[in-house]
């Protein structure tokens, strides 16, 4: 993931930029003249902390902006595009706008006559670019928010994807762990407040299939789901080139077949990507789900090879088809 520059609090901003031209000093016997060379030096030195710190902030933003569907439509989820762009364009206006100031009031310095001229001006530049910048105090807010969302993300790589689906406790992580060629790795994404599991499964040389869990996912139609749950689903949506779908016949995890049934023909609506059914749990009952393909117990291992090669050789067709092409997210 690309790293992107810390975002400071107009407050934060105005230090930085006034410390640096406190410092500045200027030798002339002749007040008026060293007066009004220190403050030219200031006003370029304190406009040109600021209006680099936000057209750097702009430039995150913008990059952001051009960033993948995916990317898109979870902001869209968190807190709105339209936020995003909002903000861009108000922290591009107002570096451009601080650098406006400087050219006009260095012009103003150049006119002054005497030293309280250049002192009243001075103070009128520091005023009016500190208004400048706390007026988008709210749209840096939203670069920090977005800052802080990415860092949290982990990088992606465009690699076969299997998403284990299903609700809680029905043996997504046993799943998972046995898939997995290593120890899973445990990563907390911006999309759920619950730590994601992500395996791999090594198929050959520089080749993987990546397995992701997916957090708890409410049996409510989506129009009704809070911010983090269409963001689960997004990620769903946009990582998943197959999906394995658990149901736990025994309904230990607390759960009934037809409020799982639910949630599978609405992940079948929602995805646009081939499904496998397991039957979960397959130590506790006797039954078999209709149209499960494979059946799976973290004590007996159930078709757990069976599931393998299916994974391998999906895996396979996939990256005959787009290994050429894997990029990073």
């Amino acid at each position: 993931m690309k790293s992107y520059p810390t975002i400071l609090k107009p407050d934060e901003i105005f230090n930085k930029a006034f410390g640096r031209a406190s410092k500045i000093t200027v030798n002339d016997r002749n007040s008026l003249r060293r007066n009004r060379e220190m403050a030219i030096r200031k006003a370029i030195s304190v406009s040109d902390i600021i209006t680099s710190t936000l057209s750097l902030y702009s430039e995150m933003l913008a990059d952001i902006e051009k960033k993948s569907e995916f990317y898109r439509e979870m902001i869209d989820n968190i807190m709105g595009i339209n936020r995003l762009v909002r903000a861009r364009h108000s922290i591009t206006w107002a570096s451009k706008r601080c650098m406006e100031l400087r050219m006009e009031k260095i012009r103003q310095y150049r006119k002054a006559t005497d030293v309280p001229a250049v002192l009243e001006l001075q103070k009128a530049f520091y005023g009016r670019i500190s208004s400048i910048v706390n007026s988008i105090a709210g749209d840096l807010k939203t670069a920090a928010e977005l800052r802080a969302w990415f860092r949290k993300f982990p990088d992606i790589i465009d690699e076969f994807t299997v998403v284990v689906a299903g609700y809680p406790n029905v043996g997504k992580s046993s799943l998972i762990n046995d898939l997995s060629s290593g120890k899973p790795e445990i990563n907390t994404y911006p999309f759920t407040t619950k730590d994601i599991k992500v395996g791999h499964m090594e198929t050959a040389k520089y080749r993987r299939i990546q397995i992701i869990d997916t957090p708890g996912i409410l049996d409510r139609p989506i129009e009704n789901r809070n911010s983090i749950e269409k963001q689960a689903l997004t990620a769903i949506k946009y990582l998943a080139h197959h999906i394995l779908f658990l149901m736990d016949m025994s309904e230990t995890c607390g759960f009934d077949i037809s409020s799982q049934e639910a949630l599978l023909n609405e992940i079948k609506g929602f995805m646009n990507v081939p499904l496998s059914i397991i039957t979960s749990k397959s130590d506790l009952s006797e039954n078999d789900y209709p149209n499960s393909e494979f059946v799976y117990s973290s004590v007996t291992g159930g078709d757990r090879d069976k599931i393998v090669d299916h994974l391998k050789e999906l895996g396979k067709e996939w990256f005959r088809e787009y290994g050429s092409k894997i990029t990073y997210w």
